[in-house]
This record gives structure tokens, C-alpha cells and sequence, in this order.
């Protein structure tokens, strides 16, 4: 069996055939370099700008066309988790150790919004639509923000048991879901080894 398929501004195919085209390589494409300290999460953007933050309190925007950073968003403690608006990339949400959910305008170099989040942020995604934005954290909570004024929307606490005294494991990522009935689904993956798809309006898997 064999396919191929243009790569986007004129790279080279993507193969499953047996033209052996090389599909990883061992040589970096690019480096890029300027954080002090290790780098905790990268996001890319639909126009291919990327996103990385870092334990040195900033959050860097770079462009994969260019070695130097763009911009630099400082923060007050580490930057644990960042992600691109996925319909406008002109604004992204950052999550940092200083309990502090924020909403960045890039081309204006400043927070459009900041909330205050119960708890150390350990991961952030906006949902398809991206009116809401998703945070999670190290007790296991899952909490929702409306996009614009990151206003609190809702909550779901991610455990294994239905018991109210169960203890939450730390959220070590959320991904929204597509749904073609357009509901806002999210996956959440966590530190107790499991994997959990929510529907946020009903708050349960």
C-alpha cells in the first residue's frame, strides 16, 4: 500500500509507501534557544508561531521560520502551562505556579484577563469553540473559564471513585474533544493512569 500527500508550504511528502522518505530523523529541523531553565510545555498555533514555558517564569513566542524569540511574557513564578486560542492566535492562556490563570494579547504585549485558580495549575486548553478555557490542577480539579473576561463557569472533580472523600490525582493534561453535535467534551489524563472524556455542561464522563 502506498500513499503520498504534499506537505504544506512545499515540504516534502508525507509516505506510507516504499519510496523510503524519511518520516523521523536523528538531525533537529531547528533549535530553538532562550530559556534558562527546563521548558515545561510547548503549544502550536494554526499558523505554525509555537509557544513554550518554562521554570524560568516566562512564557516564549517563537515562529518555526526563525531562530529568535519573538516576544517574552514574564511571569511572577513558573510557567506550567501555555496554549494558542484555537481560532484566533493573537491571544493565548498561560498557567503558573503563582496560582494565576492569564489571558495574553500578543500583539500588545499584555494581559487581556488573569483569575485567580484554587490550586497549582498543572495543565490549560481551550475548548474547540475556544469560549471556554480549561484549567488543571495538581488536587485533581478541573475547573472552566469563560474565554473573554475569564469568568468561572464550572468545575468537575477527576477521581476514580464517586465518593466524596476520594482524593483527586494531579491532572497531567487536558485536550478538547470534536463532537458533531458540537457539545464541549474534554479529554483528561491523570496521574492515577487513566484517560477520561467529560462533557462539561453535564459535568460527568
Amino acid at each position: 500500500m502506498s500513499s503520498n500527500k504534499k506537505g504544506k508550504n512545499g515540504t516534502p511528502p508525507a509516505s506510507s509507501g516504499r519510496d523510503q522518505f524519511p518520516v523521523l530523523s536523528s538531525t533537529p529541523v531547528r533549535e530553538l534557544r532562550g530559556h534558562s531553565l527546563d521548558v515545561l510545555d510547548i503549544s502550536w498555533s494554526k499558523n505554525n508561531f509555537l509557544l513554550s514555558c518554562s521554570m524560568d517564569k516566562t512564557a516564549k513566542l517563537w515562529h518555526i521560520s526563525r531562530d529568535e524569540c519573538l516576544c517574552t511574557f514574564a511571569h511572577l513564578d513558573f510557567v506550567t502551562a501555555a496554549c494558542f486560542h484555537p481560532k484566533d492566535d493573537r491571544f493565548f492562556i498561560s498557567g503558573s505556579l503563582d496560582g494565576k490563570l492569564r489571558l495574553w494579547n500578543i500583539p500588545a504585549k499584555k494581559v487581556q484577563a488573569s483569575q485567580e485558580v484554587p490550586g497549582l495549575i498543572t495543565a490549560c486548553t481551550f475548548t474547540q469553540s475556544g469560549a471556554t478555557a480549561c484549567v488543571g490542577t495538581f488536587s485533581g480539579a478541573a475547573l472552566f473559564y469563560e474565554t473573554e473576561r475569564l469568568t468561572y463557569s464550572t468545575s468537575i472533580a477527576v477521581r476514580s471513585s464517586s465518593s466524596k472523600n476520594a482524593r483527586g490525582r494531579k491532572i497531567t493534561g487536558i485536550e478538547p474533544v470534536w463532537t458533531p453535535d458540537g457539545s464541549e467534551k474534554v479529554l483528561i489524563t491523570s496521574n492515577d493512569s487513566r484517560v477520561r472524556v467529560y462533557d462539561i455542561k453535564l459535568k460527568r464522563l
